[in-house]
C-alpha cells in the first residue's frame, strides 16, 4: 500500500513513510543529467528559504492540509510528539548523570588516593621531625 503526501503528491510506500525522520530543511538542490540512462547527478544544493514565491506557495499548501488534518489530530500529534521529545531529553540525560557519576567516583577514588599519600607523606616526616627534635633536647640536655 502507497501514501501519496498531501504537500506534493510524491507517492511513498507505506513502510518506507517515515516523516518524522525528515530533516526540517527545505533545499533546492541543482541536478544534471550524466547521459543517457546514466542517471542523475547532484550539482549543487542550497537553502530555499530566501525564495518568497516558493515559501508562500509552500506556506498555503500547509494552511490547507491543516484545514485538513483538523485541530483536534493536530493537538493530539503535538502532544504525542512533545512527549517523544521529552523521553528522549530523559534518555539524554540518565546518560549524562551515568557518565558523571563514573567521572564523580574516578575523582573520588583519585582524590582519596591523594589523601592517603599525604597523610602518608606526612605522618613520616612528622616521624622523622619528632625523631630529630627528640635528638635535639637530648644534646641540649647534656650540655
Amino acid at each position: 500500500m502507497y501514501i501519496s503526501c498531501p504537500l506534493c503528491g510524491l507517492n511513498s510506500h507505506l513502510n518506507r513513510f517515515k516523516p518524522e525522520e525528515l530533516q526540517e530543511i527545505i533545499e533546492l538542490i541543482e541536478m544534471r543529467s550524466q547521459g543517457r540512462a546514466k542517471g542523475w547527478k547532484v550539482v549543487d544544493r542550497f537553502s530555499a528559504l530566501d525564495d518568497d514565491e516558493l515559501m508562500e506557495k509552500i506556506a498555503n499548501r500547509c494552511r490547507v492540509i491543516l484545514k485538513i488534518i483538523g485541530e483536534e489530530v493536530m493537538e493530539k500529534s503535538a502532544a504525542a510528539a512533545l512527549v517523544n521529545r521529552l523521553r528522549e531529553e530523559i534518555v539524554d540525560l540518565e546518560k549524562s548523570v551515568e557518565e558523571n557519576e563514573n567521572e564523580v567516583g574516578a575523582w573520588r577514588a583519585e582524590s582519596e588516593e591523594l589523601v592517603t599519600r599525604i597523610n602518608v607523606a606526612y605522618n613520616t616526616n612528622y616521624k622523622e621531625l619528632d625523631d630529630a627534635i627528640d635528638f635535639l633536647l637530648e644534646v641540649a640536655l647534656e650540655d
